[in-house]
């Protein structure tokens, strides 16, 4: 469904999957007024094991409460190796990146 950003993982994101598939009932006229984005609190460190909930898809549709479902990784990111790790660290160091 999409992607988080990975901090000092083999990779730069995970890509994110249903943990238990979305349904979503609204009348035909109502889906073109309805929303959808993905929550997070990341960049999310790695190691991240394949399975683990880390995000949350949010569909919004005017007059109805807002739904929730949770997604989870799709794949295992294992951590940076040394170099990718300092390489890092010290980019975030001397630009202030966050």
């Amino acid at each position: 469904l999409g992607e988080a950003e990975v901090y000092l993982g083999g990779r730069g994101a995970v890509p994110l999957v249903s943990k238990d598939g979305v349904v979503i009932g609204v009348p035909h006229a109502q889906r073109a007024s309805m929303t959808a984005h993905i929550v997070y609190q990341g960049p999310i460190r790695a190691p991240i094991e394949e399975g683990a909930e880390i995000a949350k898809l949010v569909v919004e549709t005017p007059g109805v409460a807002a739904r929730e479902y949770p997604l989870v990784a799709g794949r295992r990111i294992g951590g940076a190796n040394w170099f990718a790790a300092f390489w890092t660290g010290l980019t975030r160091t001397l630009g202030g990146g966050s």
